[in-house]
């Protein structure tokens, strides 16, 4: 019988790191600046896991769907237009917006589009939307969803590591190698 070297191996970590190196660069301003989400930390982190949950290999429909719902569930106000709406009324301004006729040679299509093109300002004004927080703290809508995306996409990224860093593992078991992910 064939031994078969133990091995300790991070792969997990190796992926990581491989697909955090991949990942956009923030800008020099926001490097030593907290990313502001719409909910409280535990309720934020709480969405991304019940996304994961959800969905294994999430389209940009889905992705669309989480931002959607995530300004819904929302505490907060929004400002559209010079008007104060509700975070449910918001969220079903924009889900009727990114179908509107305006976006028709050019349908809302990824995830990012429907944050820059959809959520950032009014067509009809040219005034960027804005949230407020309970707090009272305002900024514009745009820098908030974009830090929701970049969260979310990083997550994905992360789960579908681990699940990869599984499947390298149980290809090498099945081998007969001895396996620790760290």
């Amino acid at each position: 019988m064939r031994s078969f070297p133990v091995f300790s191996i991070s792969v997990l970590g190796f992926l990581v790191i491989s697909v955090c190196a991949l990942a956009k660069k923030p800008d020099s301003e926001a490097k030593n600046q907290t990313p502001v989400f719409l909910n409280a930390p535990e309720v934020h982190q709480q969405q991304l896991e019940n996304f994961l949950n959800q969905h294994t290999h999430p389209s940009e429909k889905s992705k669309i769907q989480f931002l959607l719902e995530t300004i819904g569930h929302s505490p907060n106000k929004y400002l559209r237009n010079g008007q104060i709406y509700s975070a449910s009324v918001t969220a079903q301004w924009f889900k009727w917006k990114k179908t509107h006729s305006q976006f028709k040679k050019k349908p809302i299509i990824a995830a990012r589009d429907f944050v820059e093109r959809v959520t950032s300002f009014s067509l009809k004004t040219g005034l960027p939307y804005a949230v407020t927080f309970p707090d009272g703290r305002s900024m514009p809508l745009l820098k908030v969803l974009q830090n929701e995306l970049e969260a979310l996409e990083s997550a994905i990224a992360e789960s579908a590591a681990k699940l990869e860093a599984e499947k390298i593992k149980a290809t090498l078991e099945a081998a007969g190698a001895q396996v620790e992910l760290k």
